[in-house]
């Protein structure tokens, strides 16, 4: 029989962008109620190779990083050692899977971020697409694209809360059906598309604060959302 997991697979830490201790996402994500998390930082594995020691047996941690290629980002999970920036997309994509790892790709059609095309993704190798996050501007819209993306090139989707601050961890997440409650069980469930996707959005303060940089409670306080 199979468990399911359900798995918030794009979160940061103050190891890149976020404002949050790993300690902090990993109390987050309990509060949530997810099984586990990916840790996806920017050019380092170091946070989440502390929060997959920090996180003991009730919480799944897996080793990841957000690698920006010379085509747009990548989510490259069950890492060893951090994967470099600025390398082609297929041979980022290479160096992942030459790990043991798998690949997704966030945010693959917002303008800007979404640079890859269908052909390049396709000949790159990559396992997976992103389909939403809790970030995701007009969320209807992007998740629809997303998963015609996905359906055109046959791979499964996956989603993450693309966590920069504490109040979205876990707010959206994939849920993977699995053999077993590990790295190994997580991997084989997104190679073979034993995925779905659960999808809260989160607050406009929330977004605003992501893109501006600045702490949640300073724009809720200028939108008046306080209280």
């Amino acid at each position: 029989m199979l468990l399911k997991l359900r798995m918030d697979l794009h979160v940061h830490t103050d190891y890149s962008d976020s404002k949050n201790s790993v300690e902090q996402v990993i109390c987050e994500a309990r509060a949530a109620g997810v099984d586990g998390l990916a840790i996806t930082d920017h050019r380092t594995i170091e946070g989440a190779l502390l929060g997959s020691r920090l996180a003991g047996q009730n919480l799944l941690v897996i080793v990841g990083q957000e690698i920006k290629t010379t085509r747009g980002e990548i989510l490259g999970y069950g890492l060893r050692y951090p994967v470099p920036d600025k390398l082609d997309l297929e041979e980022a994509v290479s160096e992942v899977h030459h790990q043991g790892g798998v690949v997704a790709v966030p945010h693959p059609t917002l303008p800007l971020l979404g640079m890859k095309s269908l052909g390049e993704l396709a000949v790159a190798g990559v396992d997976a697409v992103e389909v939403i996050s809790a970030l995701t501007p007009f969320p209807r819209h992007y998740m629809e694209k997303n998963e015609r993306l996905s359906t055109r090139l046959g791979l499964p989707v996956v989603a993450g809360s693309d966590s920069h601050h504490r109040d979205t961890v876990g707010q959206t997440y994939t849920i993977l059906e699995v053999k077993d409650r590990s790295l190994e069980g997580v991997l084989a469930s997104i190679k073979n598309g034993r995925t779905s996707v659960v999808f809260r959005p989160s607050s406009r303060s929330q977004k605003l604060c992501t893109a501006l940089g600045v702490p949640v409670g300073v724009v809720k306080h200028a939108l008046g959302l306080e209280g």
